[in-house]
C-alpha cells in the first residue's frame, strides 16, 4: 500500500537506530522515570522556545487525537459550546458526530489567514451565558495548510480576555515547522491551552504530545500522575532522543528536508494532474489540499478505485461538517519521490477513466 493519506517521515538521524531499548519498555513507567522524563522534556521545550515553563504547566500524554477525544468527550462542562474550524481535521469531525451525549457545537469558516473573526464575535455575543471552547489549528491548519496571521491571533487572544467564558484549545502539532512560540507562551494567557507534539516532523509513529497551559487548566492530578497515558516504549525512546541529540539542530534540519520534499511532490502533482486538480495554498503548508476541477467526479469512488490499486488518499468530504458542492482530496508528501510519482501517474489514469 502506498499511503498518501498520512505523513511518511524518514528517520531524523541514522544514529537514532543505535538507541538500544532495554527491559523498561516492557514495564510500567515508575514515578521516578516519569519525573525524570518530564523534567527532560521541560528542559527541551524551554531551550527550544526560549521560555521558562514550570512542571505545573506541563502534562505529557499520548497523541493529540487522544487528547482532543478526552477533552471533547469527557471534560467539556454540560451546556458548554464547542466552536471548531470548518473544514477541520477529519478525526475531530468524526468524534463530534459520534459522541453519545449531547454536544453543542458550531463551526467557523476557515479563511487564508485564519477563522472568520466577525463570525467568532457574533457567536460570543450570542452565547455569553455558556462556557465556550474554541478549537483552532493556528499553524498549517489541517487540511488547508493555512497559517493564521498575527492580527487574527492577537484578536483571538484579546477576545479571550473580553469574554472570560472563552477558553482557546490550540492544536499546535505543526509548530516546529515555524519559528514561533506556542500561543500559551506567546500571550501568557491562562485561557489558552496549547497542544504540542513531534509526530509531524520527527517520528510519525511515536504517539506523543504535551499539554502546556496554566496550572489551573491542567485537567486533574489523576491525569498528571497517570504517566501521561503514553506507552513505556514511546516514553523511553523520546527521553533517550532528547537527552542524546541536539534537538534544536535536528528540528531545523528536518524542517528543511520536509519543505524540499513537499515542493517536489507538489511539482509532480502539477506535472501529471494539472488537468484535474487545483492545489490550495501550494506555497506553504503540511498537507497537500486539492480541489477537483470537475465537480462531477465522485471522490468516494475515486478513493475506492485507488485502494484497489493499493494507493491510499483521503476524501475531502471527511473534513467538512456538511456536504460541499466542491470536491476535494488530501495528499501527504512522500519521502520516496519515485514511488510518489508512480502513484500520481496511477491516479491520473484512474481520473482519465472516470472523467
Amino acid at each position: 500500500m502506498i499511503n498518501l493519506g498520512s505523513s511518511q517521515l524518514k528517520y531524523p538521524n541514522d544514529s537514532i537506530i543505535n538507541i538500544q531499548p532495554n527491559q523498561k519498555i516492557l514495564e510500567y513507567c515508575s514515578f521516578e522515570d516519569s519525573f525524570i522524563y518530564k523534567k527532560n522534556m521541560l528542559n527541551a521545550l524551554n531551550t527550544y522556545f526560549k521560555c521558562e515553563l514550570h512542571t505545573s504547566e506541563l502534562v505529557i500524554t499520548g497523541n493529540i487525537g487522544l487528547v482532543l477525544r478526552m477533552i471533547i468527550s469527557s471534560f467539556l462542562p454540560p451546556n458548554s459550546l464547542l466552536l471548531v474550524e470548518n473544514p477541520t481535521y477529519y478525526n475531530v469531525v468524526t468524534l463530534i458526530k459520534s459522541i453519545k451525549h449531547e454536544l453543542n457545537y458550531e463551526y467557523l469558516n476557515i479563511q487564508k489567514d485564519g477563522i472568520d473573526i466577525d463570525q467568532l464575535e457574533t457567536k460570543l455575543l450570542n452565547n455569553k451565558n455558556k462556557q465556550i471552547y474554541l478549537l483552532i489549528t493556528p499553524y498549517y491548519h489541517n487540511p488547508t495548510g493555512y497559517t493564521y496571521c498575527d492580527h487574527k491571533l492577537d484578536k483571538i487572544n484579546e477576545l479571550s480576555k473580553i469574554y472570560p467564558n472563552l477558553t482557546i484549545i490550540s492544536d499546535e502539532i505543526y509548530i516546529y515547522h515555524h519559528d514561533v512560540k506556542p500561543l500559551y507562551i506567546k500571550y501568557n494567557n491562562k485561557n489558552i491551552i496549547s497542544l504540542l507534539g513531534f509526530s509531524k516532523i520527527l517520528f510519525g509513529g511515536i504517539r506523543h504530545s504535551c499539554i502546556i497551559s496554566h496550572k489551573d487548566n491542567i485537567i486533574s492530578n489523576e491525569v498528571e500522575n497517570s504517566n501521561g497515558i503514553i506507552s513505556s516504549h514511546d516514553h523511553y525512546f523520546i527521553n533517550e532522543y532528547i537527552t542524546n541529540f541536539n534537538i534544536n539542530d535536528e528540528l531545523v534540519y528536518r524542517k528543511k528536508i520536509f519543505d524540499i520534499t513537499r515542493t517536489i511532490c507538489i511539482q509532480k502533482i502539477k506535472n501529471h494532474l494539472n488537468e484535474y486538480l487545483t492545489i490550495i495554498n501550494e506555497e506553504k503548508g503540511y498537507w497537500i489540499w486539492c480541489k477537483l476541477k470537475n465537480h462531477n467526479i465522485n471522490t468516494t469512488k475515486l478513493v475506492d478505485y485507488l485502494q484497489q490499486k493499493n494507493i491510499f488518499i483521503l476524501n475531502g468530504d471527511l473534513f467538512f461538517f456538511e456536504k460541499q458542492k466542491d470536491k476535494y482530496i488530501r495528499f501527504s508528501s512522500y519521502n520516496d519521490l519515485n514511488i510518489f510519482e508512480y502513484a500520481i501517474k496511477i491516479i491520473k489514469k484512474t481520473l482519465d477513466k472516470m472523467n
